[in-house]
C-alpha cells in the first residue's frame, strides 16, 4: 500500500470532493442511497463540507499519493461519542485503505477531542464496510432492518 493521510476538507476541496463522489454515486448507492443524493451538487458538498468545521464534525479527505480517493468523517454527539463515516473510490477499495484512514481519524480525535467511544451505522449489505470496522475491533451492538451498528470503546489513558 502506498502512502496514505487524511487531510481536514474545506470550502475550497468541494470542487474535487464533489468529482471523485460523483465518478463512484453508482457505488456508494448500492449500499448508501440516502449519501448518495445526499451530494447532488457541488453546492451540496459544499454546504456539507462547512458545517463539519468546528469540534463537533469533522471531516477529511483520503488522500494517496497525493490524490483524493475517498472522504472519512467524525460526528460528536452531545456526550462525545463520534460516529465514523466513510466512502472510497470503488479503484482503491479492498486494500485496507478505509481502515487506515478510519484508524488515522480515530487517532487524530482521541488526541485532540479525547473521543474514546465510536460509532459507525452500516448497511447489512455492505460487507466490505463491514470488515473494515470489523478489523478495528468494532464489536456488532444493534442490528435493524437496514443498518447495523457496531461500537469500540477505547480505554482512557
Amino acid at each position: 500500500m502506498d502512502t496514505i493521510r487524511i487531510e481536514k476538507l474545506t470550502l475550497d476541496d468541494a470542487d474535487l470532493y464533489y468529482d471523485v463522489f460523483d465518478a463512484n454515486r453508482a457505488h456508494i448507492a448500492q449500499h448508501d442511497e440516502r449519501l448518495a443524493q445526499e451530494f447532488m451538487t457541488i453546492s451540496s458538498v459544499g454546504e456539507k463540507l462547512s458545517s463539519y468545521h468546528g469540534k463537533t464534525n469533522q471531516h477529511f479527505g483520503i488522500i494517496e499519493d497525493n490524490e483524493f480517493i475517498g472522504s472519512v468523517a467524525l460526528m460528536l454527539d452531545q456526550n462525545r461519542k463520534g460516529e465514523l463515516s466513510y466512502w472510497l473510490d470503488q479503484n482503491y477499495t479492498g486494500r485496507g485503505i478505509a481502515r487506515q484512514a478510519c484508524r488515522m481519524l480515530m487517532n487524530e480525535s482521541m488526541a485532540t477531542l479525547g473521543v474514546r467511544e465510536f460509532d459507525a451505522v452500516i448497511a447489512p449489505t455492505n460487507v466490505a464496510s463491514r470488515r473494515t470496522v470489523e478489523g478495528l475491533q468494532f464489536q456488532q451492538t444493534a442490528r435493524f432492518k437496514d443498518a447495523v451498528v457496531y461500537s469500540r470503546n477505547l480505554p482512557r489513558f
